[in-house]
C-alpha cells in the first residue's frame, strides 16, 4: 500500500478488492486511518465475474500455464511471474479483462 502512496503522492486513492477477510483486518483498518486519502470499496462476495484479476488469472492459470507439472514451489512461482509478466505486454488482453468486469478505463491507463 505504501508503494501505491507514493506513486501517486496527491489526491484520493480508491482500491477495489474482494472481500478476503485480511483485505479487512485491523492493520488494513488502522493503514486506513493513518492515510485518509485511501478509500477501500469491496466487492460483493462470491462475484469473479466482477474482478478484472479473476481474468488474468484464468488467462494465466488455465491457458498459459495449462498442463505444467511443476512440484517445486520456487520453479512454480517463477513460472506464474514469467507468464504475468508476459500477460503484461499484451495490452488488448488486459483491457478485455476490464472490460469483462464492467470496469471503465480511463484514456490514461489504457495506453
Amino acid at each position: 500500500m505504501h508503494r501505491v502512496l507514493a506513486e501517486y503522492p496527491t489526491g484520493p486513492i480508491d482500491l477495489v478488492w474482494d472481500n478476503l477477510n485480511a483485505h479487512k483486518s485491523k492493520l488494513v483498518k488502522e493503514l486506513l486511518g493513518d492515510h485518509p486519502r485511501l478509500a477501500f470499496h469491496f466487492l460483493p462476495p462470491y462475484a469473479p465475474d466482477l474482478n478484472a484479476v479473476e481474468g488474468i488469472w484464468c488467462l494465466t492459470k488455465h491457458h498459459r500455464m495449462a498442463n505444467h507439472g511443476i512440484d517445486d514451489l520456487n520453479l512454480l512461482h517463477a513460472e506464474a511471474q514469467r507468464h504475468l509478466h508476459d500477460l503484461s505486454q499484451e495490452q488488448h488482453l488486459l483491457q478485455s479483462c476490464f472490460k469483462n468486469a464492467r470496469l471503465a478505463l480511463s484514456q490514461d491507463s489504457a495506453q
